[in-house]
This record gives structure tokens, sequence and C-alpha cells, in this order.
């Protein structure tokens, strides 16, 4: 218990500091206005008894009339100056503890940690709720500090009673507190649990009410089958945070019970006291009024430590992310490359992902000349993308050796090496930006109207989005009111235009299916393109249609995470039967389907 108490003040001193953190100012006028705030109250209930005596025993009221007249009055400035700082502060912290997971995670230069299910799961946690625990951490913070101050501040006003009374009131509200804390850690470690059927309900209700699946829940007429789900794993997580909020509701009553009888005992004591001569006949008035405010503010510290307690177990979920170290072994001194095009070397690469034993990448070895373009090909699962995310580094290899230009890709600035890449991922990103920011975005230190426009035109994108009158500041997606909807081979033009973006200052790009999405007519423009992008640097390009591997000066033929072949696609048509067969499958595809056109 002594061990947990401490955990908490530890905790609730460290939280504060975010106070100040995030506005100096703020924290510092509620820090000083807070306590005085607190002890207000007090301060009028003995400027009564102190008026009442007064007037009982004939004195000038004067002074006392003073006492209540000041704390009044003060107290009622002190609450809108309170209400109004807390509430600044309240968007300040709130923005600074997002700005700090933000910045944490762009220390973060590996993806290996986002693709663990614990701390995803954590990660989401922190994510979902940090928009509204950090005003709990002010309200309830604040406010356990003003209920302790007041609490002293009524103990010292029935400092004149016998110590008997002060123990009646205290006493029951220690084991009530004991007791509400463990509910509160259990409802709390429950919401935690279920974070991972928490996830399934949102994605079950998102499924529905989405536009991203709207076709196919419609076509299948599966709005049942979601429904169902829904409300089994409702009924799931339902049920156990219900048991622990019946647990606290009991024994809060039970506590009520023993506290109101306490607090009769001590009333009988004071009467007796009174009638014994041996407190002033006003003391009944300061009793009866301090009692019940001391109880209140003892239960309200309850309730606030508590909850604030609750706050904290997320403030310690927050630390711990903040603590999480890269996945990415980054050494303290760096080497940065020239701006020319990248000599890449795979010596006896493996990899498997996180939490997995399985290899993806199986002792892969073989060298891109600088300068050259290179063809990867392979059936779904044979770990083309995989190569391409060891390439840039988001992952650390798990045994052999990356090297770029001679230089062993973990020595490298990982930002600087990557700013010299340009590169389209399969899964693109819908940037929710403006068709300029979208594309600049692969540029952020280089980009002008001009040179996004140029590659837009690049992509074939230019002339269509001009045709729907969507321009350079349009906002894209509609998840805000002013934002357009376009479609998925528009959203795969714009991540193409971002290899092309001030492409001259690549030294290497890399294409993974870039053109999945695209009309044949926009391909075959891209690929006018494509000896464009090549110049003066060294590409990569990752596709199923094998047509257009005879682009490359190389190809690289994967299976099942192994090289199969790597050779011109020449070459391998003579000596590769597997390659061979697979280039002519889909050529005989094409050669049928223009037979049958032609025929009609």
């Amino acid at each position: 218990m002594v061990k947990s108490a401490t955990n908490f003040l530890n905790l609730y001193r460290k939280s504060l500091s975010e106070f100040f953190k995030a506005s100096p100012l703020y924290a510092t006028i509620l820090f000083v206005l807070v306590p005085i705030q607190s002890v207000l109250p007090a301060a009028t209930i003995a400027g009564s008894q102190l008026l009442l005596t007064s007037l009982n025993n004939n004195d000038s009221p004067i002074t006392p009339a003073a006492v209540w007249s000041v704390s009044v009055i003060a107290l009622g400035i002190a609450g809108p100056i309170v209400t109004l700082t807390q509430g600044l502060l309240t968007d300040r912290l709130v923005a600074h503890i997002n700005l700090t997971l933000m910045e944490h995670s762009k220390k973060l230069k590996g993806i290996a940690t986002f693709e663990t299910a614990n701390y995803y799961d954590e990660l989401e946690f922190i994510r979902s709720q940090s928009g509204w625990r950090p005003v709990n951490l002010i309200v309830f913070g604040l406010d356990l500090l003003r209920d302790t101050l007041s609490v002293v501040s009524y103990i010292v006003l029935l400092a004149q009673f016998n110590f008997i009374v002060i123990l009646l009131v205290l006493l029951p509200i220690i084991p009530q507190a004991i007791f509400t804390y463990k509910i509160q850690q259990d409802a709390f470690e429950t919401m935690v649990d279920r974070s991972p059927q928490s996830r399934k309900m949102q994605y079950y209700a998102k499924t529905l009410l989405a536009n991203t699946d709207a076709k196919e829940v419609r076509i299948f007429n599966a709005f049942d089958f979601f429904i169902k789900k829904y409300q089994h794993t409702f009924t799931q997580i339902h049920g156990r945070l219900s048991r622990v909020r019946l647990k606290q509701m009991r024994i809060s009553g039970a506590y009520a019970i023993v506290n109101g009888v306490a607090l009769v005992v001590s009333l009988y004591l004071v009467i007796v006291g009174i009638q014994r001569g041996s407190y002033p006949v006003a003391s009944l008035l300061t009793f009866a009024v301090t009692v019940v405010s001391l109880s209140q503010s003892l239960g309200s510290l309850v309730e606030s430590s508590s909850l604030l307690y609750d706050t904290l177990l997320f403030m310690q979920k927050y630390y711990k992310f903040l603590s999480r170290k890269d996945t990415l072994d980054v050494p303290g001194k760096t080497i940065s490359l020239p701006k020319v095009p990248f000599a890449v070397a795979f010596n006896h690469v493996s990899f498997a992902y996180p939490e997995t034993d399985k290899k993806v990448l199986q002792d892969i070895t073989f060298e891109i000349d600088p300068g050259s373009t290179v063809a990867v090909v392979g059936e779904n699962g044979s770990g083309k993308s995989t190569l391409v995310k060891l390439l840039l580094r988001l992952y650390e290899v798990s045994s052999g050796e990356i090297m770029i230009n001679g230089t062993p890709i973990n020595q490298l600035n990982v930002d600087a090496f990557r700013h010299q890449i340009r590169v389209v991922f399969q899964d693109y990103s819908k940037f929710n930006l403006s068709l300029l920011e979208s594309v600049g975005i692969a540029d952020l230190q280089g980009f002008t109207p001009e040179n996004v426009k140029l590659a837009l035109q690049k992509a074939s994108a230019w002339d269509n989005f001009s045709e729907q009158k969507i321009s350079l500041q349009s906002h894209l997606g509609k998840q805000y009111e002013d934002g357009i909807e376009i479609s998925g081979g528009q959203w795969q033009k714009i991540a193409i235009a971002r290899a092309f973006l001030n492409d001259d200052q690549a030294s290497l790009a890399i294409l993974d299916e870039p053109t999945a999405a695209i009309d044949p007519r926009s391909e075959f423009e891209i690929y006018q393109h494509f000896a464009e992008l090549s110049k003066n640097k060294t590409v990569i390009f990752v596709t199923h249609r094998l047509s257009s591997v005879t682009m490359a000066d190389k190809v690289l033929f994967l299976k099942s995470g192994e090289i199969m072949g790597f050779a011109s696609h020449q070459e391998l048509m003579r000596t590769n039967s597997e390659y061979a067969e697979m280039y002519r499958m889909q050529a005989e595809g094409y050669v049928k389907g223009l037979d049958k056109s032609e025929n009609r």
C-alpha cells in the first residue's frame, strides 16, 4: 500500500510538471490561485463564527464582518479566473501531450514497432484517449490539490472540538479511499484489456458507416453479419465493466451509511460539549457547516484522487511510450552519401517480420550497378515488397548486410539517405491535404507550385485534374467540409507524381507496383516518362506486368523469398524455364484477348 501510494504521488508530481511544460504562465496562475480558493470557504465559516460570537458578546462586529466580506468577495473573484485559466491551460496541455507523442513518433525511424500486436494496442489506446485524458489530468489534478487544502482548512476549524469528533469524521473515509483506488485500477485494467476487442467494435461499425466498404457490404447484404459481431463483442466487454461498476456502487453505498452514522455521533458529542459549556454556542454553526463541507470535501477528495489515479495510469502508459526506443540501430556518427546513382548490394540477407519466425527473405545476394534499372518480379508473397522495405531501411535485416555505394546501410544517416530516394509504394498513402501538399510532401524543402505541376504532368494526372476543376489548392478527401473525393487511379497518379517531384535530385527511385490502379492510356504515358525518371539514378521497380520488364537492364526473379534468377530479360527467357513460363502465360493472355477483339 505504501509503495502504491508512493508511486501514485511520484507519478502525480511528474504529471504536474506537464502543466508547466504546456504553459508556465497559466500553470503558475493556477498553482497560486487554487490554494487561495481552497481555504476561502473555511475562512468564511470562521468569519461567521467570529461574527456571531461578537454579536452575542456585544463586541464590535467590524473585524469579523470584514474577514467574512473579504473571503466571500475573493471567493467570487477567484472562481471565474480559475475557470478561465484552467480552460486555457487545458487547450495547451492537450496540444502539448499530442505534440510530444508526434515528436516521439518522429524519432522512431523504423516501422517494426508499429507492427507488433502489443505495441499497436498500446499505441491505439494512447492515441484514442490523448484528446481527453489531459483534460482529466487538469480537472482531477487540481481538484485533488483543492480538496486536500480544503480538508486541511476544515480540520483546523474542527480543532476547537474534541479529538474524537475529528476521528469520527475522518476514519471512515480511509478504507473507502483504499477500496475506491483498487476498483478504479480494476476498471482501468479492464479498459486496457478490452482494447483489442474495442478495436474490433470500431472496425465493425466503421465497415457499415464509412464509404470504404459500402459497395461490398450492400452487394453481400452483410449488415446483420457485422451488427451481430458488434453486439457479441460488446456483450463480452460490457459484462466485465458492469461487474466492476456494481462492485464500486455497493462499496460506496456501504461506506456512505457508515459515514452518516459517524457524523450523527460526532454531532451528539458537540451538543453535549455545548451543554457542558466546553464550546461556545456559535461553534454549533461552525460544526454543522464545517462537518458537512468536510464530508463533501473528503468524498470529493476520494473521488477526484481515484479518477486522477485512473488518469495517472494513462500517463504511465504515455511515459512508457515516450521511453520506447527505435528498432533501428542508429550509430552516433553517421555517413551521408554524395548525390550520385546508388550502387546497391544485398549480401546473404535474410529477414523475418516482428513476432514471427518465418523467413520472408532467405539468403538474398545480388548487386545492382549504379545508374542501372532493375525489375523485381515474382508471385504474391515472394518477398518483393519486403525487399523494398529493407532497402528503405524501414526494418533491420535479421541477418546479412545491405551495402549502398560500398557503405553498410546501417551506418548511413537515415533521413539524408531517404531524402535521396523517390518511392511509390504499393499501399501508397492518401494524404488528406491540398493537391499541392499531397505531392510536395515528397520533398518538403524543395517543392514549389511549378515543380509540383510538372510532376503531375509526368504522372499523366494534371490534364485530368484540370478538366475536373481540381486545382493545386483543392483539398483532397471527404473528411473535411471543402474536401474533394477522387478515384483510386487519381490517388495512385498523385503517388507517382511524388516520385517525379525534383527527381533530378534523387540517387535512387523505387516503384512498387506503380501503375496497378491506372488505366492503360495513362500507364503508357507514364512509361513514356520512365526514361526521364531513370536518368542519373538507379531505378528498382516491382511489377506483376511482365510486359514492362523490357525497360529494365536486369530482372530479379523471386520465389518464396529466394532468388530464382537475376539477369537480363532475354537471358532469363533462355535459361530460366519458370520465368519464361510466367512471362508467356501473361503474353498469351494479351494475345488471346487481342485475337478475340479482332474476330468480332
